[in-house]
């Protein structure tokens, strides 16, 4: 809804200040009228399964947001790109019930032309203040605007519709989660769910980053507790950058993180995964500020009437191919014994994702498998490299991360490294 970075240039469908009524809007949404839309009802004409849109604004139009002075400027301007901090929509009730009416005019406009919206996030990337399209929430404000302007507006237009909160990285995931539908939030019987992106301040860059997993879990068992109807849990972005990928190895990299990606997500409660973007040209865009990344499908270099498949279009086809919209999950455990280590009690469960019954998260230095632990049957907790003994990188830190809620494995420069006491529910930071 809007421009993002990946479009050709900003837009916006109204670009009136202060038209609080939204008399210029766009109804027939032009822009999109273009090339969007015909896109989508031809996929919609094609499509064995019913395809479920849904929207996502990275910016309102400008004049509803706080003024940013520009790097280099002495002036404050109202721009769709960049965002204030901490919040980027203007806090005046005139403009955010504006901007909760531009949400059902938008949508109106997408069912005229053939386009039955499934749901919207309420903002892409809340946490972020990027140089293209923007506009920054923290959880109370994005739940103050759900609760009192957008939810209640949205869902009197279109009851059906879903929104999700949050739709960005997996590091801050659960914190959002347990705000927006703990007690006393406006906006918990509005939700339908939470949407995030796979990113994580870095920590699932690598193919085998685990660190992330967790708080989908912890999200998940918030989302639960809530006793609200059952609600979904969606990744909404996950892209591989920078640019289109040049070499083979560099291309099965990306699609077997992809498929890592997706697999792991699904094993954590996420009953959804999209792609971001399914098709680029081969520079990796359109893209009006530069962002350039890779894409599952990418025009041909040699004729642009031609679209070459990368090997990330078959891992995914590998996967969704068995999984039709509806499937259900099969509930599993997994217990592993470690050959050439003492087994104790190692056991993936519970919440945390770590042990019954033990509220903390266990991470690792590269966000990396190859090293694992487990909690000895003499009550010491064991970390190991299971690729190679020689590998010094194994460590424990000793202070807690705010939005993981636990110990984290990190910092390997620390010097705290080998085996652990495990004393009343806490790691004892002694090397024996």
């Amino acid at each position: 809804m809007n421009s993002c970075d990946f479009s050709p240039e900003s837009y916006s469908f109204d670009d009136v200040h202060g038209d609080f009524d939204l008399s210029h809007f766009d109804d027939n949404v032009s822009h999109d009228q273009q090339k969007m839309i015909p896109f989508i009802l031809a996929a919609q004409a094609v499509s064995l399964n019913k395809l479920q849109v849904f929207a996502s604004p990275w910016s309102p139009p400008a004049w509803m947001k706080v003024p940013v002075t520009p790097k280099g400027s002495s002036e404050a301007v109202q721009s769709m790109l960049n965002s204030a901090d901490p919040r980027g929509l203007l806090p005046d009730p005139q403009v955010q019930q504006a901007w909760a009416n531009y949400f059902v005019r938008f949508i109106a406009a997408y069912k005229a032309s053939g386009i039955n919206m499934w749901g919207v996030t309420v903002q892409n990337e809340p946490e972020f203040a990027a140089p293209w399209e923007a506009c920054k929430y923290n959880a109370s404000a994005e739940m103050e605007f759900v609760g009192n302007f957008l939810g209640p507006t949205l869902k009197g237009a279109f009851p059906d519709i879903k929104i999700f909160a949050f739709d960005h990285n997996k590091d801050a995931l659960a914190m959002w989660t347990e705000a927006v539908f703990g007690d006393g939030s406006p906006a918990r019987d509005y939700l339908d769910g939470m949407g995030y992106h796979w990113y994580a301040g870095g920590m699932d860059r690598r193919l085998d980053g685990t660190q992330g997993y967790n708080n989908l879990k912890r999200a998940a068992q918030a989302m639960k507790s809530a006793d609200l109807s059952p609600k979904i849990l969606l990744g909404t972005e996950g892209c591989n950058c920078p640019g289109i990928a040049r070499t083979e190895e560099i291309s099965l990299f990306r699609a077997q993180r992809i498929a890592h990606n997706l697999i792991a997500d699904l094993n954590s409660h996420a009953q959804g995964w999209v792609d971001w973007n399914l098709i680029l040209d081969q520079q990796g865009g359109p893209n009006h500020l530069g962002n350039f990344c890779d894409a599952p499908m990418a025009l041909s270099r040699f004729d642009e009437s031609l679209v070459s498949l990368q090997p990330m279009m078959f891992y995914m086809w590998h996967i969704e191919g068995f999984l039709p919209p509806g499937s259900q999950r099969v509930h599993w455990e997994w217990v592993s014994l470690e050959s050439g280590y003492e087994p104790g009690a190692y056991k993936i469960s519970g919440p945390s994702g770590a042990l019954p019954g033990l509220e903390m998260t266990i991470g690792t230095c590269e966000s990396s498998s190859r090293q694992a632990w487990v909690l000895r049957a003499s009550g010491q907790l064991q970390v190991w490299d299971t690729i190679d003994d020689g590998y010094s990188g194994i460590c424990v830190a000793s202070a807690p991360d705010k939005k993981l809620g636990g110990l984290l494995v990190t910092g390997c420069d620390s010097g705290l490294q080998g085996t652990f006491a495990f004393e009343n529910g806490r790691i004892v930071l002694a090397d024996d």
